[in-house]
């Protein structure tokens, strides 16, 4: 029974994944796995050969850690470029590459802009929940059980110049700055809250 194993074929816009896995044990990592192109699965006079990157992904893996990775982006094909991201080491390159993807619906550069904003804002909120673990004296050997947020935007002239805006506007008798993100700790649950609901209830 050792030599049984279980196979999953995924079908993908660009071609197919095949995944090994022990056999009934599919909450495991594969035991191996393959990709197989379109071009591969059927004859060349059926699907012409089209480039393996968008100008955006392009962009990303010249630009990426000052052009470490740069050497992806000459790929011969999309077959060849998948093996070469699988086995680059940088998972976070990976993730790039992906979000650039037409997969994603990333079909211009205002597209890998937005998506890459949206990404790094995420990191920004990461970073700034780990420091906030990492400098804040312990309470009673317990991290604290809940971590705010209040968002807006704003057109000032400087950093500054935003957070003045923004007190000012909070503090407004009246104020309608009243929508919370809150954060648990113990799940990493986030809850939207509205506290001008619960007021002119």
């Amino acid at each position: 029974m050792d030599d049984i194993s279980t196979v999953i074929i995924k079908r993908e816009d660009e071609g197919v994944v095949i995944d090994v896995y022990p056999f009934k044990e599919l909450n495991a990592n594969p035991v191996t796995s393959t990709w197989a192109h379109n071009h591969d699965l059927s004859p060349d006079d059926q699907h012409p050969p089209s480039p393996p990157l968008t100008p955006w992904q392009r962009t990303a893996l010249t630009s990426y850690d000052f052009g470490e990775f740069a050497y992806l982006a000459d790929a011969k094909d999309a077959r060849s470029l998948h093996d070469d991201l699988s086995h680059c080491g940088d998972s976070l390159l990976r993730f790039i590459f992906s979000e650039l993807s037409a997969r994603e619906d990333c079909t211009s550069y205002q597209d890998a802009l937005r998506r890459m904003t949206v990404a790094r804002n995420q990191l920004n909120d990461l970073i700034d929940d780990l420091q906030t673990m990492a400098t804040e004296p312990a309470r009673k050997g317990e991290s604290p059980r809940f971590r705010l947020a209040w968002f807006i935007d704003s057109d000032a002239t400087s950093p500054m110049a935003a957070a003045q805006e923004a007190l000012a506007i909070q503090r407004r008798r009246n104020s309608t700055a009243t929508l919370f993100k809150v954060r648990e700790t113990a799940t990493g649950k986030v809850t939207s809250i509205d506290l001008a609901k619960q007021l002119h209830q």
